[in-house]
């Protein structure tokens, strides 16, 4: 099974065709998000709400004796606050280890926004043909839901490092 070097999300993911080099604009820590229809109506206590909120993840792959002729898919769930999974069906990613390392960029349009609170970002592996996937790293995110007007009508702002 390849180990995981490296995984962030980010506003953007990026990798260079050229060169497999990858790039990662505003690793992010946690955002902000101004809702545009009624911020202070009341919501179900187990209510998970999406906002069109671009984001991305890059993670990176080493492989190890073994993966040479294997081929591996990873895939990025989302757990909010209030216990609620968001599957990543949508993010699966199949790949082989063809070279020492494998960069995998992900971007999205969607981000969970509701309850406000610490979410995380939960990356898993697996062999091909297996059916148990193995969590390879969580990553908290912070997001709230505010109620204020946003600034210069930006739908949702970085929140500031903590």
């Amino acid at each position: 099974m390849p180990k995981l070097l490296f995984f962030a999300p980010c506003q953007k993911a990026i990798i260079d065709k050229a060169d497999d080099s990858v790039s990662l604009i505003s690793v992010l820590n946690g955002i902000t998000v101004f809702p545009q229809d009624k911020p202070n109506e009341p919501r179900p206590a187990d209510a998970v709400g999406v906002a069109p909120v671009p984001w991305g993840a890059v993670s990176v792959w080493l492989r190890t004796p073994g993966d040479e002729d294997k081929t591996f898919e990873q895939k990025l769930n989302i757990a909010a606050p209030n216990g609620a999974m968001l599957d990543g069906e949508s993010s699966r990613v199949s790949f082989k280890m063809t070279h020492r390392t494998h960069q995998i960029a992900l971007n999205g349009e969607g981000l969970p926004v509701e309850p406000s609170g610490e979410y995380q970002m939960i990356l898993a592996v697996r062999e091909i043909g297996q059916t148990e996937w193995t969590e390879a790293a969580r990553y908290p995110l912070e997001i709230i839901r505010s109620s204020q007007k946003p600034p210069a009508d930006n739908p949702a702002v970085p929140a500031p490092n903590a």
